[in-house]
């Protein structure tokens, strides 16, 4: 469950009429951590907020980076883009290792990104039951999962304000305190594995070119 996407695995409520004020739980490694409740869901939400101090830009080429996810989120199996709408809306599908004996999960998901400016950016990811990938047997599905990654330039562009909202219902037997007991530390190990690969110089800002994000400051 240490994954980019399968910290879906613990994403924004569509409208906040039917959630709770956030409230702080932990401050860990930099990231300040909130939850609430969604009205209807016994899946607690999550948000984890921090402030990286790099350009907007080398944030965005690590969590649009796709083809490199396997390389720094260790429970991916699987990750492919099956479905390509426009530049800056797809259909993925991601398959996840989970300690024995949970089963291994897999997500069929619908990803979008809106830019509100030049300097702000919104990744949402939410579950699909678009037929683009048909549900093996080797795997337990992932029926409910949202996420949000939220990204403010700030400083004049010479840091980032990063903010990463996980819900999701992974299915199958797993208790509900695991999930939510997990999820706290999901939304920190996330933003936490986007901070260490670009402080590894292990992106390039060249693909912001094929979401048209190239102008962002």
């Amino acid at each position: 469950m240490k994954i980019l996407y399968f910290s879906i695995i613990s994403v924004l409520c569509v409208n906040t009429l039917w959630s709770n004020a956030w409230k702080k739980t932990i401050s860990k490694d930099g990231v300040t951590v909130y939850k609430r409740t969604i009205k209807g869901s016994p899946v607690i939400e999550m948000k984890g907020t921090a402030v990286v101090n790099h350009n907007i830009k080398d944030i965005l080429a690590v969590v649009l980076d796709y083809h490199n996810y396997k390389k720094w989120q260790p429970n991916l199996i699987e990750f492919k883009r099956v479905k390509t709408i426009d530049s800056r809306e797809f259909i993925d599908y991601a398959a996840f290792k989970l300690p024995w004996p949970i089963s291994d999960r897999d997500l069929v998901a619908h990803t979008k990104i809106k830019t509100k400016s030049n300097t702000n950016v919104q990744v949402k990811i939410r579950e699909t039951s678009h037929t683009s990938k048909s549900q093996s047997e080797e795997y337990v599905r992932i029926k409910m999962a949202r996420a949000h990654w939220s990204l403010q330039s700030i400083k004049s562009g010479k840091a980032t304000r990063l903010q990463f909202i996980s819900r999701a219902d992974p299915g199958g037997y797993i208790p509900l305190w695991i999930i939510n007991w997990i999820g706290k530390y999901q939304v920190v190990q996330g933003i936490n594995r986007v901070r260490r690969r670009v402080r590894q110089k292990k992106h390039n800002i060249a693909i912001l070119k094929n979401y048209r994000l190239h102008h962002m400051q």
